[in-house]
């Protein structure tokens, strides 16, 4: 090899290298997504291989406009909305997200979309055989 040809692959090795260390766009964080105020717009439950129920069309009004707020401390807040039922209160606790699941106080959900503008969970449950699934899905208020 002459010292052309050594020179040439030399340069293209360190181009390579160098450029092979850019970095790519930065991944999104999630969680940005969820910090906001949100109602809830769909609710479903399946029990078994059931076909699943439409529960938000009988729930009350002033059920549909309770908002779930997630604070960027870790925090949540499930408010009464401004229609309040005779029962309501204000439930807080801490939530966490990691990949796919989210923990709101001691309960675990499966995050099946999380965007600006949706957040859909599901909650399985098993008792003595019968499997229940639970689907709710909010906007932004």
């Amino acid at each position: 090899m002459n010292r052309r040809s050594v020179y040439v692959t030399v340069s293209l090795l360190a181009f390579f290298l160098v450029a092979s260390c850019k970095k790519g766009p930065e991944p999104i964080d999630q969680k940005q997504f969820l910090y906001k105020t949100w109602l809830l717009s769909a609710q479903t439950v399946q029990r078994n291989d059931s076909p699943p129920e439409d529960v938000y069309a009988q729930m009350e009004d002033c059920q549909k406009d309770d908002e779930l707020i997630f604070l960027e401390n870790g925090t949540y807040e499930m408010n009464p909305g401004t229609d309040e039922c005779q029962i309501s209160f204000l439930e807080e606790g801490t939530w966490e997200l990691y990949g796919s699941k989210l923990f709101l106080a001691n309960q675990e959900f499966k995050v099946l979309e999380l965007s600006s503008t949706m957040l859909r969970l599901q909650q399985v449950s098993s008792r003595a055989g019968d499997k229940t699934t639970a689907t709710a899905t909010y906007r932004p208020k």
